[in-house]
């Protein structure tokens, strides 16, 4: 029986988040961060004027040096998304009865906004 493998950031190549700040000190978000960025967390946000998804997302080898610094490099980037919930009602099989139970169920499905962060000396 296989186990559960631990994953890291899918990128090893030295991480430079200076590199993403233009000259007026605007931070660029990476058109692929979730494919390079490591995700931290998310959770969920009930909301009575609309529940949301939050998401936050690390430059590559951030968690890594986190862990063995406890603090962040300087450099690193941080990308918080949130994202809008629509409320729906869904349908899944249940294998043991082998019948159809109706499920309430929130997704993510609109990005409200997102925020994009470095850590600096």
């Amino acid at each position: 029986m296989a186990g559960i493998q631990q994953t890291g950031a899918q990128d090893t190549v030295a991480f430079d988040g200076f590199k993403q700040v233009d000259k007026t000190g605007n931070i660029a978000k990476s058109d692929d961060y979730r494919d390079r960025y490591q995700m931290l967390g998310a959770y969920t946000v009930i909301d009575p004027n609309g529940n949301q998804m939050r998401f936050t997302y690390a430059s590559p080898g951030a968690a890594a040096y986190y862990h063995r610094n406890k603090k962040f490099a300087d450099g690193t980037v941080l990308v918080k998304e949130i994202l809008g919930t629509d409320h729906a009602q869904l349908t899944r099989l249940d294998a043991r009865a082998n019948h159809q139970n109706d499920q309430e169920n929130d997704q993510a499905t609109s990005l409200r906004g997102q925020l994009v962060s470095m850590k600096t000396a």
